[in-house]
């Protein structure tokens, strides 16, 4: 367990870093300018982020210029801004994670070739909130994702080459707001109730 951290875990150019089975959770007494992520990755390859629990940072998961990594099974919850962010970071993997409470679920920026399965995004609401942020990015993958709850869904800006199936969108504010500058972006087999 890593209780009340700042930074919890912080890795900077690390080759295939394995990080499994914690419990990490930050202090939600200490005002958001004052509060880090729970597992930071800068310039790393190979990363396997497995079935933790983070809880109470600014964000759950960041990883910058961050490529051929997996996170998998994890939940991210109560996290200030994003319960996982992506930047600048390609060929990479999330699946079976749940992203709830947070100011957003997740977000995917200025990166290609990220493959989103099987995760659940729940009740990120908020003034500016999404379960799914998609900004600047190509050739991507969402399937078989569940949105419920959520403000908006999922927001699409600048994405390129997309292709999202068999997705559950159930009880949103918005389900999609997909912007005029998203190009071959394909929906297919999802389902969409109560929205």
């Amino acid at each position: 367990e890593l209780l009340r951290c700042f930074f919890a875990i912080h890795l900077s150019k690390a080759r295939e870093p394995l990080i499994e089975g914690n419990t990490i959770s930050g202090d939600p007494t200490v005002p958001d300018s004052e509060r880090a992520n729970g597992v930071h990755l800068w310039q790393c390859t190979g990363a396997l982020i497995n079935n933790n629990t983070i809880t109470d940072h600014r964000d759950g998961i960041y990883f910058e210029f961050v490529t051929n990594s997996h996170i998998n099974g994890n939940t991210s919850l109560r996290n200030e801004r994003y319960g996982l962010h992506f930047m600048f970071s390609n060929n990479d993997t999330y699946a079976r994670n749940l992203f709830q409470h947070n100011g957003a679920g997740v977000a995917v920026m200025y990166s290609k070739e990220v493959d989103m399965r099987h995760n659940r995004f729940l009740s990120n609401r908020g003034a500016s909130a999404y379960g799914l942020l998609l900004k600047e990015i190509n050739d991507v993958t969402i399937d078989s994702n569940h949105f419920a709850d959520n403000t908006t869904a999922m927001l699409v800006d600048g994405c390129n080459r997309m292709e999202a199936m068999g997705n559950a969108f159930r009880s949103n504010g918005g389900a999609i707001r997909l912007f005029s500058n998203a190009t071959a972006c394909h929906f297919r087999a999802n389902t969409f109730t109560g929205n």
